[in-house]
């Protein structure tokens, strides 16, 4: 073990293993004066070995370097850089600090340099006509710089890009300039050259072989024959090929696919002789006979090759001549090895993405799957049919990050003249916009329908655009000339209810199909109709056809279309320009970079399209650290230090090493042990700094931390003041200030209203959430006596809820509708924490939440969205939105009606929903006070506040006077009815997982669950079905019940929804194909049988849970491995349950 390099650092040999353009072949720590540090490498591109000692001289021309050039064992190349320093003595340290950033700078120096000069012969060589073009008079250098050019030239011709260039020049240049480098020996490296390259080679060598010209050709794994002593000298050294080694019983630790593919990188011999000459050639050294070849294989395909590949090798006088003999052809005489058989390291080792069809299984709306996977399958854009919108694969947050990834991917020097586009990203919803004559569909990204909710912009499209095309969009709303939040518009996309899309705007970025026999424009045809497979600068300049009616990435006119405007940065400076630039534009969440010869791949998925988000950094400090399932993989708990006279909550306190810090977030997973007190680079996107105007007290948080790297020379992380300085400077930063209990703040709030069983006596709790609190009332709604027997269990507490108005005062009529005008009776809940919007079950007697001998049953009913109106020392307003309960509410303070019972209370608050719905600022009564919300708020629910004309939008307004006089002027002008209200509506909302933090054990079902009408229909199988995975996770708790569109036994990735089921029964329906009648729990149809069977029955361990994300495993004889489960979008119940790569299974010693 002496020869082993113990003691380099592991980010000195990853710092040398970065440097992209070279192969560190080997290194040494420097053991004694005669054997010293040294580093041995080569260039990772043959093309580039001509650059070797180029530099080599460079680094030799620093004083504490010695370098050299030689070729290597494969006739390679190599550079030898060292120091005359050895371990243990001084300078050592230093000199291997800095040793990769010299090579590092001595590789882009010639390689920029060379960039330079091929782009100077370039220029020249495009104006030399290919007839006249003579390589015979050139250096082999510029030659093989020629060679480099015109491979260019090829793959730009293949992409679709204009050149001056043919196809047959290009191919005349290239025959040229192989035909004479084959002539000076110049080997070639096919194994080597990208794609297009290869192909042109290709096409030269077969025309040069046709003139008798053989071209030599390199492989990177050449296995020579070798003299004895040769041979006997190598036995003493590695292998060449990959070790054997011996595996004992796995142990389980976990591995990293570096890990793995570290140890393939060399070429694996499989079996020697694998052919031989035999017969008199090989016996006698001379024959009028045959040539004899025995090959040892024995499967006939891959015989069928081998021979057909030794036959063409011979020239045609020979190659009748020969011979071929299988394995069973024994050799009892002499013969002469020609080939072994062995693995060669691919020569384009990348990761290949998963494609396909997967998003487009995903889709919920059964139509829109149907079309997308036609148009996959056909490769082809129809009109009117839908296609999964496009999106990139990565999104960046670093310019560091995002810049060398583009210049890698695009900006090779035989584009820069091209460029990339750079466009704004937009927060909305993605779609697809379709027309075909006067019929016109728009779909979100997830397929569903929602042309209804655009009826301005689809009459403007009928008028102004083409006669069919297909357009790619962002749709963004814009209220009062402020851009609002992307759930704002998601919700109105989603919602029922008369449409109102006058704050709606579609930003359109890219076109697929395009048909109208009236539009002409040179070489662009009216008519050309699929567009997706051309590139995407063809693609944009058919947008320009289009009389846009604006184009800007300012603050939009709505309702309509909108252009994007794209930016073409032909350079790494301009790209840093654009996404600078663009990343400051009002409500832009940074910046889109796309290739201009990307396709539109109806996969949905492109590698040709990069997002960079807007995130800021700050040094925080490690305060906790949890292990997550995967060993070696934690979670960083992270903290900055409390500027002085701040008052922090002692919940975002945590102390380390004695000093106290505020807590302000948790990573994603990050590799490897952080120990808590280290200091560490964080990114986050948002920072929101609550402030509470009551206690004084002050905390921040930053929102999608992400760990960057360790900060080892810094031993104090930034404060909270510096990290809201850092996220102003970027727009990231949110001041969340408590101004009150119910904050009058134009904003909807998630809400539950939870029925609390004691006994047989009950109430409901209506909880509100606000900033990182729950605020809410007690309301006592229970009719006394109606509840005979204790309530022990959900189910029981389910079963009364049934029976509503049996058993309960608050229902969602009117005030008028009760019998004897009764009101409901309240009591305010101080600040709880957030995790009660989600508590649902039993309560064992004596815990919070129950009596010392009584059970407490806690049973969401409604889950709303609540807005707070006028908010006043004694009346307070309510706008909610559930399944349940909606409409205005208010709670007044009045004289106690209750004496008798109630005896010490001089005042009550009361709770009811009014039979008048008008929202109390625009009443009359607030007109007499002269009541107004301050500026910036309107105190109306939005689909009021939307429809007020802008000549009348009193919040605008700084001065109190003048709010006052536009409101009251408005609430004249609806009393006369020059303005018109409609009632409130109701928005629909979805149930969601519960919240699991640690790993739990539970039980699960998977049912196939299916109609079939009374009349058979024509194809064979259910008229509709889909699949039900329930999960058992806690007794005392409703099931978890994910409705599947697809069995997960046969495919990796289905489209969900997720619902609570209350009947525990349902675990066991279905052991046998069981008969659902219709008007029946599971069959709501009237007259269509349904049918239930289980698939598979199986424990499952669910890791984590939230109302956005699933992680799990299930341990069937079916359905089995590790699965997520995630939200396609946090305001819409669509969830993917997908398939990902199970923890390798461990086995003990």
């Amino acid at each position: 073990m002496k020869d082993v390099d113990i003691h380099l650092k592991d980010e000195w040999l990853e710092a040398l293993n970065s440097i992209e353009e070279i192969e560190i072949r080997s290194t040494d720590e420097g053991k004694s004066e005669e054997r010293v540090a040294h580093i041995v490498f080569r260039m990772r591109n043959p093309e580039h070995d001509d650059l070797a000692c180029k530099i080599a001289e460079v680094l030799d021309s620093d004083p504490d370097l010695y370098a050299m050039c030689g070729p290597g064992r494969e006739g390679r190349i190599r550079v030898v850089v060292a120091g005359k320093v050895q371990y243990g003595k001084p300078g050592w340290e230093e000199w291997w600090q800095s040793v990769s950033e010299k090579i590092r700078d001595a590789v882009n120096q010639v390689l920029k340099k060379a960039s330079l000069e091929l782009a100077l012969r370039r220029a020249y060589l495009i104006t030399v006509p290919v007839e006249k073009y003579n390589p015979r008079e050139i250096r082999t250098k510029v030659l093989q710089d020629d060679w480099r050019i015109v491979c260019g030239w090829y793959a730009n011709k293949k992409r679709g890009l204009k050149l001056k260039k043919s196809y047959e020049e290009i191919l005349g240049y290239a025959v040229k300039i192989v035909r004479e480098l084959a002539k000076r020996g110049i080997k070639f490296h096919p194994d080597s050259m990208k794609p297009y390259a290869r192909e042109l080679f290709e096409k030269v060598r077969k025309q040069l072989e046709k003139e008798g010209v053989t071209v030599p050709i390199e492989v990177k794994a050449s296995l020579e024959r070798e003299s004895i002593e040769e041979i006997g000298r190598k036995a003493r050294e590695p292998s060449p090929f990959a070790p054997i080694h011996h595996y004992g019983e796995v142990l389980g630790e976990e591995i990293q696919i570096e890990d793995v593919l570290k140890h393939y990188e060399k070429p694996m011999l499989l079996q020697k002789d694998y052919v031989c000459l035999v017969g008199g050639l090989a016996n006698w050294g001379s024959t009028k006979g045959d040539i004899d070849l025995r090959i040892a294989e024995e499967d006939p395909k891959r015989l069928h090759i081998v021979k057909f590949r030794l036959g063409r090798a011979l020239p045609p006088e020979l190659a009748h001549r020969a011979q071929f003999h299988d394995k069973t052809f024994e050799t009892f005489t002499s013969y002469v090895p020609l080939y072994d058989l062995a693995l060669i390291p691919a020569t384009e080792r990348r990761l290949v993405r998963m494609q396909g069809t997967t998003r487009i299984k995903a889709l919920r709306d059964e139509q829109a799957r149907r079309e997308a996977l036609a148009s996959f399958k056909e490769d082809k854009v129809e009109p009117l049919r839908f296609v999964i919108p496009l999106k990139g694969y990565r999104a960046y947050y670093r310019f560091a990050e995002l810049v060398p990834e583009v210049v890698e991917t695009w900006f090779k020097p035989e584009q820069f003249k091209q460029g990339v586009a750079v466009q704004k990203k937009y927060d909305g919803v993605h779609c697809l916009f379709m027309k075909k004559g006067d019929k016109i569909i728009f779909r979100t990204e997830d397929g569903e329908d929602v042309t209804d909710r655009i009826p301005t912009i689809v009459e403007w499209a009928k008028k102004h655009l083409p006669y069919a095309v297909t357009l790619d969009c962002e749709v963004e709303l814009w209220l009062e000339g402020r851009h609002r939040p992307r759930e704002e518009i998601a919700g109105y996309l989603h919602a029922k209810g008369k449409p109102d899309d006058h704050g709606v705007v579609l930003n359109v970025f890219d076109c697929i199909y395009f048909y109208d026999e009236s539009i002409e424009h040179h070489e662009l045809p009216g008519t050309v109709g699929d567009l997706h497979k051309k590139p995407y600068e063809v693609r944009l300049r058919y947008l320009k056809l289009i009389d846009w009616p604006q184009s800007t990435d300012e603050v939009p006119k709505t309702p309509g279309f909108n252009l994007t405007p794209t930016f073409i940065a032909r350079t790494p400076q301009e790209l840093i320009k654009y996404v600078k630039q663009l990343s400051k534009e009002v409500a832009s969440e940074g910046a889109v970079v796309k290739s201009l010869d990307m396709i539109y791949e109806l996969d949905g998925l492109t590698e040709n399209m990069l997002k960079f988000k807007k995130m800021a950094e700050l040094h925080a400090i490690v305060v906790d650290i949890q292990e997550t399932k995967t060993k070696g993989v934690y979670t960083l708990f992270v903290g900055v230090r409390i500027p002085p006279n701040w008052k922090v909550p002692e919940k975002e306190v945590r102390e380390v090493d004695g000093k106290k810090y505020m807590y302000i977030g948790k990573t994603f997973n990050v590799k490897g042990y952080k120990k808590p007190g280290t200091i560490v680079s964080i990114s986050f996107h948002t920072l929101n700094h609550y402030v509470n105007r009551k206690t004084g007290e002050e905390w921040i948080r930053i929102y999608e931390p992400k760990f960057l790297g360790v900060r080892e020379k810094q031993t104090v992380p930034d404060d909270a003041e510096e990290a809201i300085a850092i996220a102003k400077k970027l727009e990231l930063y949110e001041k969340k200030v408590r101004l009150a209990l119910f904050p009058m703040d134009d904003k909807l709030h998630p809400a539950v209203m939870q029925n609390h069983y004691r006994g047989k006596s009950v109430h409901m709790d209506f909880r509100i959430k606000v900033n990182n609190y729950l605020v809410g009332m007690t309301i006592a709604h229970e009719k006394p006596g109606r509840i005979k027997e204790d309530v022990k269990t959900l189910a029981q507490a389910k079963e009364i809820e049934r029976h509503w108005e049996e058993y309960f005062k608050m229902t969602n009529k009117p005030q008028t509708y009760f019998v004897g005008r009764r009101k409901l009776w309240i009591t305010w809940k101080k600040p709880e924490p957030v995790a009660w919007l989600n508590v649902e079950g039993v309560v064992e007697p004596g815990q919070v939440g129950a009596t010392k001998r009584e059970y407490g049953v806690f049973s969401i009913v409604d889950k709303p969205k609540v807005m707070f109106g006028a908010q006043k020392a004694a009346f307070r307003e309510f706008f909610i939105y559930g399944k349940k309960f909606n409409g205005r509410w208010v709670a007044r303070l009045l004289p106690n009606p209750w004496r008798e019972e109630i005896p010490r209370a001089e005042f009550v608050w009361l709770f009811w929903k009014p039979e008048n719905q008008t929202p109390y600022v625009l009443s009359q009564r607030a007109v007499q006070k002269k009541w107004i919300p301050p500026k910036g708020v309107s105190c109306l629910p939005p689909e009021i506040r939307e429809k007020i004309p802008e000549e009348f939008k009193y919040w605008l307004k700084e001065n109190k006077s003048e709010r006052l006089a536009l409101r009251d002027e408005l609430v004249k002008q609806i009393r006369q009815g020059k303005i018109k209200l409609e009632n409130i509506s109701v928005v629909e909302l979805a149930d969601e997982p519960p919240k699991i933090e640690r790993p739990i054990k539970a039980k699960g079902v998977l049912q196939h669950h299916w109609w079939e009408a009374e009349v058979k229909p024509v194809r064979v199988g259910p008229s509709e079905e889909h699949w039900d995975l329930r999960i058992d996770w806690n007794p005392n708790k409703p099931l978890m019940h994910f409705i599947l569109t697809d069995d997960p036994t046969t495919t990796d990735v289905v489209a969900a929804t997720f619902k609570w089921c209350p009947e525990r029964e349902w675990m066991k329906k279905g052991e046998k194909i069981e008969y659902l009648p219709p008007g029946t729990p599971g069959n709501p149809t009237r007259a269509t049988p349904a049918y239930i069977e289980i698939i598979d029955k199986f424990d499952v361990t669910i890791y984590e849970s939230s109302d956005v994300f699933v992680k799990m495993d299930f341990h069937g004889k079916k359905l089995k491995g590790h699965w997520v489960a995630i939200r396609t979008d946090p305001r819409i119940n669509i969830w993917e349950l997908r398939r990902e790569e199970a923890a390798p299974q461990v086995k003990k010693k």
